[in-house]
């Protein structure tokens, strides 16, 4: 009987630490996740910017500047969808695709920079 009891308590022990080491670790996960999308929606609006700045640094450029954009973003998205395959369904679903957009985002950002900076 005792046995059975002690069975019984390291058993509702476990449950309740495995439940607080989830809650935590869920926590942890959306943070990482809010920051990603935030530094995501930050190099989007400077991509934006950019793109703006260089449609009125050469008018003349607009359609493959346009277009150039466009085909980049389609990259990105199957990229980082191709990316973070494997966590499809797991908990670091979002931080994998968000992690891929932002390295693509910034060399997006990092090429419209060189354009308007050249001389």
């Amino acid at each position: 009987m005792q046995k059975i009891s002690l069975l019984v308590i390291l058993f509702t022990i476990s449950v309740v630490a495995h439940a607080a080491f989830n809650k935590s670790e869920h926590e942890q996960l959306a943070q990482i996740n809010e920051e990603y999308r935030l530094k995501s929606n930050e190099l989007t609006t400077r991509i934006q910017s950019l793109h703006q700045k260089s449609l009125a640094f050469f008018p003349e450029k607009s359609k493959p500047i346009d277009e150039l954009l466009e085909s980049w973003l389609s990259m990105l998205e199957m990229k980082c969808q191709l990316e973070s395959f494997e966590s499809l369904g797991t908990d670091s679903e979002v931080a994998v695709h968000e992690e891929c957009a932002i390295a693509e985002k910034e060399k997006i950002a990092d090429y419209f920079e060189s354009m308007i900076s050249m001389p």
